[in-house]
C-alpha cells in the first residue's frame, strides 16, 4: 500500500501525505499516530475531528497535555538552574 511505503519516507511531507492517505481509508488511529509523531498537531486535530471519535479525542488530548507538562517541567527546571547560577556569581 501505498501509505505504508510513505510512511516509512525520511522526508515529513510524505509521512504527511500518508496520514492523509490513512484518513481517506478511515484509519483513523494510524493517521492520528503518525501526525502525533511527527508533531503534525494541527493536522492531528483535524483528521480526529472528522474520525468523530471522542476516544481517540481524548487520547489526543491526553497526548499533548503530557507533552506540555513535560515541556512545562523542562523550562521551569531551566529557570532554577539560571537563578541558582545568577545568585552564585553575584
Amino acid at each position: 500500500m501505498l501509505a505504508q511505503q510513505l510512511e516509512k519516507n525520511e522526508l515529513i511531507e510524505f509521512r504527511r501525505i500518508a496520514a492523509y492517505l490513512y484518513k481517506g481509508n478511515n484509519r483513523w488511529k494510524q493517521s492520528v499516530e503518525l501526525c502525533k509523531k511527527d508533531s503534525l498537531f494541527g493536522d492531528a486535530m483535524d483528521y480526529v475531528a472528522a474520525s468523530g471519535d471522542s476516544d481517540l479525542a481524548q487520547e489526543l488530548i491526553a497526548y499533548v497535555c503530557n507533552l506540555f507538562l513535560l515541556c512545562l517541567t523542562c523550562v521551569l527546571a531551566a529557570c532554577v538552574c539560571v537563578c541558582v547560577c545568577v545568585r552564585v556569581c553575584v
